[in-house]
């Protein structure tokens, strides 16, 4: 009997449902500790603002099939139409995930990454844009793979064409607060074709919906989340692209601006700064090049107008260039001159 009660209390526990609504939709079923809540304040005008830039990542290297001779091996990176980050500042995130492993943040600035000791055979690598609190952009333009070979071709690594790797963009590795948000998508493919399980510390549970799930109530120091793709009846589906764990960890009192916007901290005008790629500047014009000959010259805009200069007269007056000094022009005329008679009365 004291089992029995044991289980029930336990199923009551997990099956605790918050009544009410966490981003337009009913909030899923969680254990008292964690519970879904609203998304801060910011996240949808700032994603608003932000997918209005319509950015793009390419992988440019290396190409897809390409075997490689080396065990260090250089990933070329292209993003379009974000800024990079002001210094401690909000800003989307390029990140790299090399088969499963953990996803990698690569500054927008240098999109280059060298890589040591790949180990031999096949690997995928897949590259996407979040925005600053984690969640991932889901566009195709957003979003690059490719599958190449170190020395040879293995077979592991190779996600199934059927069925797209699951992306767990958020969470991961360490925050500073609440809520944090949990988000995946299925690239190249339908994300409703793929329910997923969510598994934090040991309580599962199916979101309704897709899109990111924003939880509070993270206990401090190391926590642990799955993210399971499942088949039509609810089964885990074997493979792996299809079944992701992470280490999370959360230390209160976090001060950088992504803890303050998951607080609600932050205005909207600080949350953009940085974010918004700026206009490009008008360039200025340039002079025409001149030939030898005309460098010689004299240039127009120095050339003195004489009629231009000097204050009209009641009469025409022919000037004459060659007159000499001011010093001779004007010497005092001598006295033994013939008066001159004018025609004047």
């Amino acid at each position: 009997m004291g089992r029995r009660r044991r289980w029930l209390a336990l199923s009551v526990l997990l099956g605790l449902v918050m009544l009410g609504l966490a981003g337009g939709r009913p909030a899923v079923a969680l254990a008292a500790t964690l519970r879904e809540v609203s998304p801060p304040a910011l996240v949808a005008p700032l994603r608003d603002v932000l997918d209005q830039a319509q950015p793009q990542v390419t992988i440019l290297e290396p190409q897809p099939g390409a075997v490689l001779e080396s065990s260090q091996v250089d990933l070329s990176l292209a993003v379009e139409g974000v800024a990079a980050p002001t210094a401690g500042g909000l800003a989307s995130r390029l990140v790299w995930v090399l088969d499963n492993q953990p996803g990698v943040p690569q500054p927008l600035a240098s999109p280059r990454v060298h890589l040591d000791a790949l180990l031999p055979g096949t690997h995928t690598l897949r590259v996407y844009l979040a925005y600053p609190w984690g969640e991932s952009y889901k566009t195709p333009a957003t979003y690059a793979q490719v599958t190449f070979h170190v020395l040879a071709p293995s077979g592991d690594h190779t996600p199934n064409p059927g069925r797209p790797p699951l992306l767990l963009a958020s969470p991961q590795g360490a925050y500073g607060a609440e809520p944090i948000p949990l988000d995946w998508w299925v690239p190249l493919g339908a994300t409703g074709g793929c329910p997923v399980r969510w598994t934090v510390n040991g309580v599962s549970f199916t979101p309704p919906l897709p899109g990111p799930l924003f939880l509070s109530g993270w206990q401090p120091g190391r926590n642990w989340v799955r993210l399971e793709c499942l088949d039509g009846a609810g089964r885990p589906i074997p493979g792996e692209f299809t079944t992701v764990v992470r280490e999370v960890t959360y230390q209160p009192g976090g001060e950088d601006d992504l803890d303050r916007l998951l607080r609600d901290e932050l205005d909207l005008d600080t949350a953009l700064t940085g974010l918004l790629k700026p206009a490009p500047e008008e360039p200025l014009p340039q002079e025409p090049k001149q030939s030898p000959q005309e460098s010689d010259a004299e240039p127009d805009s120095l050339r003195f107008d004489l009629h231009t200069a000097i204050p009209d007269s009641d009469e025409d007056e022919d000037l004459d260039l060659d007159s000499p000094p001011p010093d001779e022009a004007f010497m005092p005329l001598p006295d033994d001159l013939p008066e001159v008679v004018t025609g004047m009365p």
